[in-house]
């Protein structure tokens, strides 16, 4: 009798689970990022922050600061150590909508909210457009979905068909995309756009909790 009640509880345990939603946090998160490649003037270090927040429209919104260094390319085109400039800019601001699994933005000098992440989505289902596949120009496909233990809870994550090489592109909750928060979706050529690492309260979430990122 014991051993049936133990299965029924684990079944029922099994087949009742839920996985809950993992939305942006609205403070004290860091994405650190990098970017280079050829001749793309894209060479930069740098970080994004969570800086307050703003009420628009009677929603509220969470603005994003991005901060780091740009480089400048040497003769050829290759990226170098050499800073061309610091960069401190208001990179837009954003808010969840955790009942419909999404994230809205409004860019700098936009009036109105756009789509940033879809978090509904299903295998086989196209990423809807937004800034970052160049509103629908870039086409990606989700191809797998499954469930990644970070930051002591478990988000689910969604494959892209974009390049394996140099690197997969993934949707995380709460996150964003393995190419950055903000970054273009395209396969990676001579431009590459990569998430460093994300914190949250000064752990760090992604891509471990072993990892520093400061």
């Amino acid at each position: 009798k014991k051993t049936i009640t133990l299965l029924l509880i684990t079944c029922f345990s099994l087949t009742g689970f839920t996985q809950a939603y993992q939305p942006f946090p609205t403070s004290n998160a860091m994405w650190r990022e990098a970017s280079g490649g050829f001749q793309c003037s894209c060479c930069s270090d740098f970080q994004y922050t969570i800086t307050g927040d703003t009420a628009i429209n009677s929603l509220t919104y969470h603005k994003i600061q991005k901060t780091g260094v740009k480089y400048l390319e040497d003769w050829i085109g290759n990226c170098t150590s050499n800073i061309a400039y610091v960069i401190n800019q208001y990179a837009g601001c954003f808010r969840n909508d955790s009942a419909n699994k999404k994230v809205f933005i409004i860019y700098p000098m936009a009036s109105s909210d756009s789509l940033l992440y879809d978090f509904n989505l299903s295998i086989g289902d196209t990423v809807p457009p937004s800034l970052l596949n160049q509103y629908g120009n870039i086409v990606n496909v989700v191809t797998d979905i499954d469930s990644v233990y970070l930051g002591s809870v478990y988000r689910k994550r969604f494959k892209l068909d974009s390049c394996m090489f140099p690197q997969q592109l993934y949707y995380i909750e709460g996150i964003g995309s393995t190419f950055g928060l903000l970054s273009p979706t395209f396969c990676p050529f001579e431009e590459i756009y990569n998430l460093l690492c994300f914190s949250e309260n000064s752990l760090t979430v992604f891509p471990n909790n072993t990892t520093t990122c400061s």
